[in-house]
């Protein structure tokens, strides 16, 4: 049996941590950003809305097989190499301002995040000691939402001074990501090279067909799961484009904007290892319903305040549900994947998010041209809030994995 004391599994495990930590400032920097520079580029928000949403359809067709590659390639080439596609997205958005190209940008900026995201997931699962997945997971979730809470405040400190200096700052986190990943996680021993894995990928593994027969092992909690991360996607995905430009249409200062967005996320850093310990202990549907019921409420007072004050509380209590339902599904991801090849089944859970980020700003976008961001925001609650009532009476029940060996 592995034990978490370990040296190699400390290292691997502090590595992580940190790894998710810079992610996690790159991809709320990027958060921030995108929309604000995109809203220069495309005038129409219902436009705005699909051109967020096209990745994601690249994402639903890339997510199980980056998932199958990093299985066969190595988890530690593949989160170095996304890492230098993040810096690259840096640099193309600095650079690039036509329409096309800028979708084109944000396609392989998709690219890069899949291929940080999964294989650190199954990363991530690899590591967790069996009995501890809820303070495991909440610690982990926790660092990277704490990074991603300094990103967009960070951007709106310096996009009040020029917009691509909030590109300079991804670029440069970039770079320490390809540095930790190549110096302190370990190196993998029989793995194939980049064209053997995308071959193999092509001939053996049928691009879906390995993954989705994995994960439909998991059963009806394996499929409620993956969309409880749909529905957290498609949220997350309405927040990202709708809150920017919410808050800049109402006038606030850039460093308000920034502070309100990292407000979504602070609160996980601070309760994060209280939940976790919770988890541990009892079932992770209650938390999720309350996590749920917080998202719904958040979405509420959003369509009725224009108060920078009163949206970052708002802010924070969509915080106090990430912080709620983030560890909850993760452990229950975890202990569903405990038996089962976890880059194929994180490709899977990774399938439901992008999805998600696909309705999310679709919805969010057409809605808020048509009717108003204060309508946008009336109907994402809605639709929480029934979902809080459909997973309240769902017959959700996901025991403690077996000590791994």
């Amino acid at each position: 049996m592995r034990h978490l004391h370990g040296r190699p599994i400390k290292r691997r495990l502090w590595a992580l941590v940190a790894l998710e930590f810079l992610f996690g400032i790159v991809y709320g920097t990027f958060s921030l950003t995108l929309p604000i520079l995109a809203e220069s580029i495309f005038v129409n928000l219902a436009v705005l809305g699909v051109v967020f949403a096209l990745p994601e359809i690249l994402g639903t067709v890339i997510d199980v097989p980056v998932g199958e590659f990093a299985k066969r390639f190595g988890r530690r080439k593949t989160i170095f190499y996304s890492g230098a596609m993040l810096a690259i997205s840096s640099l193309a958005f600095i650079a690039l301002r036509n329409p096309f190209f800028f979708v084109a940008a944000l396609v392989f900026y998709e690219i890069a995040t899949q291929s940080f995201i999964i294989p650190g997931d199954a990363e991530e699962t690899a590591l967790t000691p069996a009995g501890s997945t809820g303070r495991f997971n909440s610690f982990l979730e926790g660092f990277h939402n704490l990074g991603f809470s300094i990103g967009p405040i960070a951007a709106g400190v310096v996009i009040g001074v020029q917009l691509e200096y909030a590109f300079l700052i991804t670029f440069a986190v970039s770079l320490c990501m390809m540095v930790l990943s190549y110096v302190s996680l370990p190196m993998e021993k029989n793995h194939e090279g980049f064209r053997r894995s995308l071959l193999d990928l092509v001939t053996r593994d049928k691009f879906f067909k390995t993954g989705f027969s994995e994960f439909a092992r998991l059963g009806f909690e394996g499929v409620f799961v993956a969309f409880i991360f749909f529905v957290f996607a498609l949220h997350w995905g309405f927040i990202a484009i709708a809150e920017p430009l919410y808050t800049k249409g109402l006038g606030l200062e850039e460093f308000q904007i920034g502070l309100i967005y990292a407000g979504f996320t602070l609160p996980i850093f601070f309760m994060s290892l209280i939940v976790g310990r919770y988890l541990d202990r009892k079932s992770a549907k209650g938390i999720t319903v309350a996590g749920l019921l917080l998202h719904a409420l958040s979405a509420f007072g959003f369509s009725l305040t224009a108060s920078p004050a009163l949206l970052l509380v708002l802010g924070l209590v969509s915080g106090v549900g990430d912080a709620l339902i983030l560890p909850a599904i993760f452990t229950m991801f975890d202990r569903l994947s405990s038996h089962h090849k976890k880059e194929y089944v994180s490709g899977i859970k990774m399938f439901g998010e992008s999805l998600g980020y696909f309705v999310g700003p679709l919805i969010g976008g057409v809605v808020a041209y048509y009717f108003g961001f204060g309508a946008a925001f009336s109907v994402l609650g809605g639709f929480l809030l029934f979902l809080t009532l459909v997973t309240a009476l769902v017959p959700l029940r996901v025991a403690q994995p077996l000590l791994r060996v």
